[in-house]
Formats: C-alpha cells, sequence, structure tokens
C-alpha cells in the first residue's frame, strides 16, 4: 500500500491527473497521501502551501482555512511538537469566534426597530444605549475587524443558558470575591474600548459593589481607562443617566447632633445625668455616610440629648434642603 502511494505522488506531482499548477483539491490528495506514508515533513510543505493559497483566496479570518489548520496541528502534535500544534489551533480558533462575532450584526436591524420605539417617547438614554451596540456591530461588519484572543489566555467566553450556581453568602470566599471583581472590571473596560459606555457604567458599579479585598484605590489609579475621547465620551454617558435616574433610596430616620454645646446645648428632658457622646453626630458627617452609601434623601429625626429645642434639626436640613425633611419633637407637657 505504501508503494502505491508512493507512485500517485509521484504521478500528481508529474501533472498527469491534471493541470500542473495544481487545483487545492489534488494539492490535498498529495498531502493526505504524503501523511499515509509517514512522510510528514512532505505533507507539511504541501499543507503550508495550500494554507497560503486559501489565505490568498479567502482571506487570513475565513471558515476555509480551517480545515487545513487542524492538519498541520495534527501532523505537529504527532511529531511531538506541541507549541506549534496549538498555534494551528489557536489561529483555527481565533477564526471561529470572529465568525461568531460577525454573526452579531444581524442584530442591527432590530436595533434600529426597537431604537424607533425609544424615538418616540424620547428616551435619549435608551437611544444612546442602542446607537452605542450599532456603533460596535458596524465596526464589526467591516472586514479589517479581527479579536486578537489574549496570548495567556486564548479561550474566549462563551455564551451559555445554564444558570449559574450561587454560593450561600456564608461560603463565598475572598479569592472568588477578588476573581469577581476583577472579571466585571476586565468587562468594565473592554465595554470603554468599545463604546459601550452604558454598560462599562453598570459593569463598573456592580465590581464596586462587591466586598473585594484587592479593589483599593491602588488598583482603580493602575486601570488603563482609554485616551481622552474615550473618558469624556464615558464622562458625559455617566452624566446623562445620572440625570435621568429615578432610583431615589431615602433614609427615613437619621439623627443628628452638635458638638458646639454653647450654640445647641445637650438638654435631654427626662435625665439630667445623660452626658454627651464622644463623638457629634454633626450635619456635615451625615452627608459624607450619605454620599458614601449611595444615599439620595434622608428624614432628619430630632435627637432627644436636644430636647424640645429643635434648631439643630432645623439648622441641619438648611445644610441640604434639597435632600432632607425634618422631624421635630414638641414638649407633651407644653404644646405650642
Amino acid at each position: 500500500m505504501k508503494y502505491n502511494n508512493i507512485i500517485l505522488i509521484i504521478l500528481l506531482n508529474i501533472g498527469l491527473f491534471g493541470n500542473p499548477n495544481k487545483s487545492l483539491f489534488e494539492s490535498n490528495i498529495i498531502a493526505e497521501t504524503y501523511f499515509e506514508s509517514g512522510m510528514y515533513e512532505d505533507a507539511i510543505n504541501v499543507y503550508k502551501n495550500i494554507l497560503i493559497t486559501k489565505e490568498n483566496l479567502f482571506g487570513l479570518y475565513n471558515k476555509e482555512l480551517i480545515s487545513t489548520l487542524y492538519s498541520l496541528s495534527d501532523i505537529y502534535l504527532l511529531l511531538s511538537d506541541i507549541e506549534t500544534s496549538e498555534e494551528y489551533l489557536k489561529r483555527a480558533l481565533k477564526i471561529h469566534y470572529n465568525d461568531f462575532l460577525k454573526e452579531q450584526t444581524a442584530y442591527i436591524s432590530t436595533f434600529n426597530k426597537i431604537k424607533n420605539i425609544y424615538q418616540t417617547i424620547e428616551d435619549s438614554v435608551k437611544i444612546n444605549e442602542i446607537d452605542s451596540l450599532i456603533d460596535v456591530l458596524k465596526i464589526i461588519e467591516s472586514d479589517t475587524i479581527v479579536y486578537e484572543i489574549d496570548s495567556l489566555n486564548y479561550f474566549p467566553k462563551i455564551i451559555h443558558f445554564q444558570k449559574s450556581i450561587v454560593d450561600s453568602s456564608s461560603l463565598v470566599s475572598k479569592y472568588s470575591n477578588n476573581d469577581k471583581a476583577i472579571d466585571l472590571f476586565n468587562d468594565a473596560l473592554n465595554y470603554l474600548n468599545t463604546g459601550l459606555y452604558t454598560e462599562s457604567i453598570y459593569s463598573f458599579n456592580n465590581a464596586l459593589q462587591i466586598n473585594a479585598e484587592l479593589i483599593d484605590q491602588e488598583y482603580l489609579l493602575n486601570l488603563n481607562y482609554g485616551d481622552s475621547i474615550i473618558t469624556n465620551k464615558f464622562s458625559t454617558t455617566l452624566s446623562e443617566i445620572a440625570s435621568y435616574d429615578s432610583t431615589i433610596i431615602v433614609d427615613t430616620h437619621m439623627h443628628t447632633w452638635s458638638g458646639d454645646l454653647n450654640r445647641w446645648p445637650f438638654a435631654h428632658p427626662y435625665s439630667a445625668e445623660v452626658t454627651p457622646p464622644e463623638n457629634p453626630a454633626t450635619v456635615e458627617r451625615l452627608i459624607d455616610d450619605l454620599d458614601a452609601n449611595h444615599v439620595s434623601n434622608a428624614v432628619i429625626v430630632q435627637t432627644i440629648f436636644h430636647g424640645w429645642d429643635n434648631t439643630y434639626t432645623v439648622h441641619s436640613v438648611a445644610q441640604a434642603p434639597d435632600r432632607f425633611k425634618g422631624h421635630g419633637l414638641i414638649d407633651p407637657q407644653n404644646p405650642r
């Protein structure tokens, strides 16, 4: 059988089976025959020539190249050249993934119809969000876009329909929280670089909500947020979302008391022995706490420490009247 293969190779190479300018089909037969005869180096040379021909005909990222990439990978694996075998599979994976990405351009027509709905109701936030998605899809639609898979971890993310397993809060480790936060930050930066500013904001926000020890000021300062054009557009989108965001969080029972006992003395109505707390709960401190926890509004309830003198509560509300409402106390023995 081996000798028959060698005769077949000779006949094909001298052009007895057709045009001396061999077709891809004929070249594949030669390569397969070399392979079956154990002539691996010769098979590699033919497959490499086939690959070059396909690249010239179809481009570097066409699915027609995949079968040849597989063949080259298989031969190098037989020769125990793991690194080269893997490199050809990386190329095949990149072609598969880019083909998958380009399939998403089918969304454009539907997005345009959805955009028409939001234009009718003049929802500028949703319109901007859809425009960002359409812009990215139009870039993908062009022939020049190629998704470069990370050389250290070249497996693309798989979109699936399996429900994620949620650990009990008591079982979530510090490592898992760090890992989740970093994944969200990486997603946010990827969205940022592709112009999906709304998605980027949501990912940043979700990452910051995770109690991850690794995420500190130094980590945030060392992130690459892109050039000034990207950061300016991101800032504009953030401002638009903030102006249209109807989410209001209200703490309905907060106390303030002053540290200036000369101006606002303590006057506990039921116990003269009550001494002022060591740390005053000033309105300035309250505002800092609300900002840190993303609470938009609060009701300031008069503390019993100041007795029936509601003037510090009035003062507190006056420092941010758009955020605060006041709730006073009245002496039940002397209401007026």
